[in-house]
């Protein structure tokens, strides 16, 4: 899946994730479980709302037929978040224990990821890979060198982690409106003559995401009323590094393999369509098979060569948070082939299936301890992502 057109792409998610392990070393050393806990639970909020703000029109922008319909997706995106994340605001300030200045974090990380996301799709359009990669790159570096001096004050991760996402993202977006915005991002004529047009966003797309979005970064909430900020850090903290193929290798091919897949749709090059489904399927399983057991390795002897103080514990669930990473690493690409499908029905049912799955997990861990509790999480999301990546890939296509 890696070739000369996209190989930006990946290299720009490479280093950044590289300045991402340096920013773990930094919290493994100075920051604690308990801190970073908290952090993950401010940050969660930001991320959900962020994520369906949009109304996933932001799904919308790289499939679109023509540059101009492009670009009025992006403006429907932007606009719609906008407007959501104010209303959230009232709700998250009357509902939950958060303290101003996280509230004030909240909303702009929520504006900040739902621009992000809708820069990258347009790239993807027009082919701008290496915008995106110096974006994912822009990102990470600013993150880390704010952390380097924020990391000794309170809120120090939150400043530097949301900081990093707003400033990178608005100066792109100041980038981009010079290069080929001609026209008005903040009219709003025809706001709802658009929003009816791409009306199968919020009414499919959504729901799908909503379940997927919620049980992503709703981990962290859930966790802090079930155990402690401490369990939060451990389960966020290991789950990150874990991941980070997911991020790397999975998330990246995801969007590139939607935007080929669309493509070939629109085209009625259904050989060509079904050739990309095989390859991204032998692509996603050669990868896991080389990169999760390296990494859990790694993991697993990583106070060899540094201290880390308190996150010693991690040890005990590497093993089985590796189940999870790869769950999500094979999963991902494939979701986008009943969007693209217009497979409404699959998409709902799979998605109830797995919101009252991890909703049972929920409901009997009360009693059970951390460990189990991650035992029945991961292996449940294992068996989840094998039978609807095989339920996706034999979709027909008509």
């Amino acid at each position: 899946m890696i070739n000369k057109s996209n190989i930006f792409v990946y290299f720009g998610t490479f280093i950044s994730q590289c300045l991402t392990l340096l920013t773990s070393l930094i919290v493994l050393k100075y920051i604690s479980p308990e801190l970073y806990g908290r952090f993950n639970y401010i940050i969660s909020f930001g991320s959900i709302i962020g994520s369906l703000s949009t109304l996933k029109f932001e799904q919308s922008i790289s499939i679109a037929k023509d540059l101009g319909d492009c670009l009025n997706r992006f403006r429907l995106s932007i606009q719609t978040s906008f407007f959501i994340t104010i209303a959230a605001s009232p709700f998250l300030f009357f509902f939950f224990k958060l303290e101003f200045i996280e509230l004030v974090f909240i909303f702009f990380l929520s504006i900040s990821i739902a621009l992000f996301a809708s820069l990258q799709q347009i790239f993807l359009f027009t082919n701008q890979h290496k915008i995106n990669a110096l974006l994912v790159i822009l990102v990470a570096s600013v993150n880390i060198a704010l952390l380097f001096i924020l990391y000794k004050y309170p809120y120090g991760l939150e400043y530097s982690y949301i900081s990093a996402y707003f400033f990178s993202s608005i100066l792109v977006l100041i980038y981009t409106w010079k290069s080929f915005f001609k026209y008005d991002l903040f009219k709003v004529s025809d706001y709802f003559k658009d929003f009816k047009f791409n009306k199968f966003f919020p009414t499919t797309v959504l729901p799908m995401s909503a379940i997927g979005v919620l049980l992503l970064y709703g981990n962290s909430i859930v966790l802090m009323y079930l155990y402690s900020e401490n369990e939060v850090g451990i389960f966020s903290f290991t789950v990150r590094i874990l991941t980070l193929p997911v991020i790397l290798i999975s998330s990246v091919s995801s969007g590139l393999f939607k935007a080929k897949l669309a493509k070939h749709f629109h085209a009625l090059e259904f050989n060509e369509f079904n050739k990309e489904k095989k390859s991204m399927l032998l692509f996603l399983i050669v990868g896991a098979l080389i990169m999760f057991p390296i990494l859990a390795v790694i993991l697993l002897n990583i106070d060899k060569f540094i201290h880390i103080g308190k996150w010693t514990v991690i040890n005990n669930y590497v093993i089985i948070l590796t189940f999870y990473a790869i769950s999500q690493f094979i999963l991902i690409p494939f979701q986008s082939i009943p969007v693209i499908l217009e497979k409404k029905k699959v998409l709902l049912y799979s998605n109830i299936i797995l919101f009252l799955g991890i909703t049972t997990i929920y409901l009997i861990s009360t009693g059970l301890d951390f460990k189990t509790f991650l035992m029945l999480y991961s292996g449940f999301n294992l068996l989840f992502s094998i039978v609807v990546v095989y339920v996706y890939y034999n979709l027909k296509v008509k």
